[in-house]
């Protein structure tokens, strides 16, 4: 909180004064013994604390309790105790207008509240709420709908009420509730708290045995408020699962979390949810083992530790690994292809032809179904889509026309041309370009690249290049920023299975057209030494037999071939081709051609899938 708002609270403490001590005792219904109140701060008394211990400071316009520590004046009265945000207490005529909205809801909670009829009772029932569940949390008919209790510090702050006759809408609430964590006064600190979005999901979950449970009461789309009145509360907590809807609102309240409280936030694995919604749905649908299950799915877990009594090994198994090929066989076979959960470095001097290798890989993901996100660390957002777009229509003149540009002709492709290309990577790529953004730090875009992998999918990352994406300045600060960027790589592709390339390039020590060393990765030897792969183009300067390029493997972690192997450059296809026994083995990206809306290209796609040749002999 900035000095503008402390001084402003600081004034309105002064402006409420010792006036503030009938204010908050009444509101809080606080209990008082001679000169000293019982302090309502419920979590820190729960466990037997029976002496009234609050004293009021006079002149200094709070309430202290000498045994947890805990003050209490105007501000911390409506925001801590009542849910009330900052802009709600600072508003024009925001105390008297909070005043009104209390008198209010004690008045029509009163005249509303009465005993569940037996259909409300049905309704609950038929959500497979138990008898004993429905009492715990003191649901009750609230002027014919269900009314859903809020408790904080055992004071009722708000009502939900969940309307049941199909007419209007299906949630309100009584005027003047006032929201934060639903079951709020039950849990306890020392356990890992599950959030849900909804109250009925908190009362499965509950029923299921996992009683340390919330849910949200401004639903999944309005958390800023919530953090604003709960970030102190959930805090407490060293663990925190979110067990929240299988859909975009879901997905995004995950998001808000993971940034909000990293390193303590679990997401559970949707996949379990078996085209469930929400935990009601999972309950309704597959038993309260599937409500456990979910749960044990979002522990939040420690890099490298492993329990292997409660998660054994059985076998490695290839229906969890994502497989993408090169393009190049000899180099798949040997790396066993670009798999996820792994960072593969990508090396070679300036002109050496890393970015026509590079995308390749990116086009043979796509080709084979994986969704890929390219981070563009330098470069003009139409430029990079210019390279990527003529890289797939290679030298063939009849997919593009010659443009001027400056003093030089470019190839734009053609319309249909275009129209085609982009109809076949459809939901399958998008490229992120650092120019136009506006992120600060590597921390600010491994939050967003996570973001974008778990709520879209994607399953190949390409980080173009290392040294362009990083933001310190200082030249002694970059080496532990390197290292500490393929650990975030690392970090990433585990935890989300995805497959992490990184472009770089070699030290002053490398000279171009030989092969490498990996210790002669530019920068820290931690990149080399934590990257599972590392490949290394190189250009040969006097091109002989048809070999132009070699791509040489530096480093295999898994494997134990460290072939080089010799490619040649295919203009037509603007994509390398291996060599073996002499012959080409050209194996481009083509099939964007079926999606010409005239069918003149079908011969030249049967034609090129009819050259790739025949499979080498490994």
């Amino acid at each position: 909180m900035n000095r503008d708002s402390l001084d402003m609270i600081k004034a309105l403490v002064n402006q409420v004064g010792d006036s503030a001590e009938q204010i908050i005792s009444d509101g809080l219904g606080l209990e008082k013994k001679g000169n000293n109140y019982k302090c309502p701060n419920f979590h820190e008394h729960k466990n037997g604390d029976k002496n009234p211990s609050m004293g009021w400071v006079k002149g200094k316009n709070y309430f202290n309790c000498l045994r947890c520590g805990e003050n209490i004046d105007i501000y911390t009265y409506y925001t801590k105790y009542m849910n009330y945000t900052f802009s709600d207490v600072m508003a024009e005529g925001g105390i008297q207008n909070i005043g009104e909205n209390r008198k209010a809801f004690k008045k029509n909670l009163d005249s509303e509240k009465s005993k569940l009829t037996e259909e409300q009772k049905k309704f609950i029932a038929d959500r497979d709420i138990t008898n004993e569940t429905r009492k715990y949390f003191k649901l009750f008919n609230s002027g014919g709908s269900i009314g859903i209790p809020y408790l904080k510090n055992q004071i009722l702050t708000g009502v939900k009420k969940r309307n049941i006759s199909g007419d209007g809408i299906k949630n309100t609430s009584i005027t003047g509730s006032k929201y934060a964590l639903f079951n709020q006064d039950s849990v306890e600190f020392d356990k890992p708290l599950v959030i849900t979005e909804g109250e009925w999901d908190a009362m499965i979950v509950h029923q299921s045995g996992y009683t340390n449970v919330v849910s949200v009461g401004c639903g999944a789309n309005s958390v800023k408020s919530l953090f604003e009145i709960t970030k102190d509360f959930l805090n407490k907590f060293d663990s925190i699962i979110l067990f929240t809807d299988n859909d975009d609102a879901g997905n995004s309240m995950d998001s808000k979390f993971l940034l909000e409280f990293e390193g303590k936030v679990a997401t559970v694995d949707k996949t379990i949810y078996q085209n469930c919604k929400d935990a009601n749905e999972i309950y309704l649908t597959h038993g309260k083992e599937k409500i456990k299950k979910v749960i044990d799915s979002g522990k939040v877990s420690f890099d490298g530790e492993w329990d292997l009594d409660n998660d054994p090994y059985t076998e490695l198994d290839p229906k969890d690994t994502k497989f993408i090929r090169t393009g190049i066989e000899k180099i798949d076979y040997s790396i066993n292809t670009i798999q996820s959960r792994t960072v593969t470095l990508i090396t070679g001097r300036s002109n050496a032809g890393k970015s026509t290798f590079v995308n390749q890989v990116l086009l043979n993901g796509i080709e084979n179904g994986f969704k890929t996100y390219l981070v563009a660390g330098e470069g003009e957002k139409m430029k990079i889509a210019n390279r990527f777009y003529t890289s797939m229509i290679g030298y063939d003149k009849k997919y593009y026309d010659e443009k001027k540009f400056g003093i030089r002709k470019i190839k734009e492709p053609k319309q249909t041309v275009l129209e085609a290309i982009q109809r076949w990577h459809e939901g399958k790529f998008k490229m992120f370009i650092k120019s136009l953004s506006k992120y600060k730090t590597e921390e600010q875009l491994f939050r967003m690249l996570e973001y974008k992998i778990r709520t879209e999918g994607y399953s190949l990352i390409i980080l173009d290049n290392l040294m362009s994406l990083l933001t310190v300045s200082r030249s002694q600060d970059k080496n532990e920023a390197q290292g500490q960027f393929i650990e975030r790589c690392h970090h990433l592709a585990k935890s989300c299975n995805c497959a992490i390339i990184v472009v770089l390039h070699p030290n002053k020590t490398y000279k171009g057209g030989e092969e490498m060393e990996f210790e002669q990765i530019s920068g820290t030897s931690d990149i080399a030494n934590k990257a599972d792969v590392i490949l290394n183009v190189i250009r040969i300067k006097d091109p002989a037999d048809g070999v132009t390029s070699k791509i040489q493997i530096a480093k295999n972690r898994d494997w134990s071939e460290l072939p080089t192997v010799e490619c040649a450059f295919v203009p037509e296809t603007n994509s390398y081709a291996e060599i073996v026994n002499g012959q080409i083995l050209n194996k481009p990206v083509k099939s964007w051609i079926k999606y010409l809306k005239d069918d003149v290209d079908k011969t030249t796609l049967k034609r090129i899938e009819g050259k790739k040749g025949d499979a080498p002999p490994w």
